[in-house]
């Protein structure tokens, strides 16, 4: 598996709503050589995604409706025994304020994604280190 090359039990979240950025953070894994390699089992890790086509209106039931399956997500992740989540994500800054909250009581570290000029860049850190106040 990806860990052990790696020596860690590592996942992919990708979450947008509006535009889907699976192809392209997919393009981004197998730039950093961790999808499609000649042995996939040695380096492929695994990605899940949580996507929603339609804009999110300001009927808060929707956003709460998208938070609940990245809380169900992230319990799948933690009951997996990841402990390190690489965040890719595409939302309105509210949603990704509350999503960022959530998996800052995640037991496993987050590194968060950027998307600039036409490539990811890894930006920030959510651990619990980097949450405390």
């Amino acid at each position: 598996l990806h860990e052990k090359k790696h020596g860690k039990r590592q996942a992919v979240l990708i979450l947008s709503i509006g535009s889907d950025i699976k192809e392209t953070v997919l393009q981004d894994l197998r730039a950093r050589g961790w999808l499609e390699a000649k042995e996939p089992e040695e380096t492929d890790i695994p990605v899940f995604t949580i996507h929603q086509p339609e804009a999110l209106t300001s009927e808060t039931g929707q956003w709460h409706a998208y938070l609940d399956k990245v809380k169900t997500q992230v319990n799948e992740l933690r009951e997996a025994g990841i402990n390190r989540l690489h965040l890719y994500a595409r939302l309105p800054v509210a949603l990704a304020v509350m999503v960022g909250t959530t998996l800052s009581n995640a037991p496993f570290m987050t590194h968060v994604y950027h998307h600039q000029n036409g490539r990811y860049e890894a930006v920030g850190l959510i651990a619990f280190e980097t949450t405390r106040l």
